[in-house]
């Protein structure tokens, strides 16, 4: 089937104002977070509903047509780049469809960004943990392609870790329903295979989330090393140190002279524990001779500085 004619029929189902066909249009397509490595796609069509979607989908089985679905386009692996296929955009479907706060649980549509779920679940003491750095911009269904990890895996894990059933419509149309909000489900474990491919296995159309009580306060820590090995030796000691319990954002170790910042999040005297063991951590590790960065002015030894949440 020529560009023209899918296109055309794709418009009908969407509308023209959501059928992508020329070379300026689809510029913005080309990469993802990664700019350096860029595909055109074919062609690309942004689905506004689930009908949408579903009808979307099966109108590219029916004329085998290849896709690659597409959330925020945040990610950095490639996995969201259409290479002279249809790029399916599912950014528009953003509808937050139920929030149980007794059982932690958010039933939500993929094109929802994390830090719009955050702030409605916010004031229920309750927060989607995952944040792959870009949790203004990315999408719940992004963070399910990718199994989207970020600073906060330390403490709560990987996207997997946090989502319990995925209504998903396969390649060739047909809708399954993965995962099960209660408890584990039968057979093996299709979940989990389905997080983390790339949209290789289908598109999620609903995504049933963890939500996890928010921490009652945060401390931010930071220190400054002159070299990677000082830095690498002090960074695993605090992991062996607080063992998970109370650390939950780390920045990956800079070169010499830069900096590394820990967030421990944590009722307040658990945060405490947790900053005490930097400290001696760092003490066992870092140089005993306290200078200033040549970056900036922050002390050499750890500085510590409270916060609210």
């Amino acid at each position: 089937m020529s560009d023209g004619v899918l296109g055309r029929r794709l418009a009908g189902i969407v509308g023209e104002r959501f059928v992508l066909e020329r070379d300026t249009e689809l510029l913005v397509y080309n990469s993802d977070g990664l700019p350096g490595y860029r595909r055109r796609p074919r062609l690309a069509v942004f689905p506004g509903t689930r009908d949408e979607a579903i009808a979307v989908v099966r109108a590219l089985a029916d004329a085998k047509a290849p896709f690659v679905p597409r959330g925020a386009g945040t990610g950095l692996s490639g996995g969201a780049l259409a290479d002279n296929v249809v790029l399916l955009g599912m950014h528009r479907l953003k509808r937050v469809i139920s929030i149980d706060p007794e059982n932690r649980r958010a039933t939500v549509e993929p094109g929802v960004v994390n830090l719009a779920l955050n702030r409605l679940v916010a004031p229920l003491g309750l927060l989607y943990a995952p944040d792959p750095s870009s949790e203004a911009a990315c999408t719940i269904g992004g963070n399910i392609a990718e199994n989207a990890v970020g600073p906060h895996c330390l403490k709560y894990g990987v996207t997997l870790n946090h989502v319990h059933a995925i209504t998903a419509i396969l390649p060739d149309g047909d809708i399954v329903r993965l995962g099960a909000e209660v408890g584990e489900s039968d057979g093996y474990d299709l979940l989990g295979a389905f997080i983390g491919s790339e949209g290789c296995f289908g598109v999620a159309l609903d995504v049933t989330v963890r939500l996890t009580p928010r921490p009652q306060s945060v401390r931010t820590m930071l220190a400054d090393f002159l070299t990677v090995d000082e830095a690498a030796r002090v960074t695993s000691a605090i992991v062996a140190s607080v063992g998970g319990g109370g650390v939950s954002r780390t920045t990956a170790v800079g070169a010499a002279g830069e900096s590394t910042y820990r967030r421990t999040r944590s009722s307040t005297s658990r945060t405490d524990r947790s900053c005490a063991a930097i400290r001696r951590a760092s003490a066992l590790c870092a140089s005993a001779s306290p200078r200033l960065s040549s970056a900036r002015a922050w002390p050499a030894w750890i500085r510590s500085s409270v916060r609210s949440c």
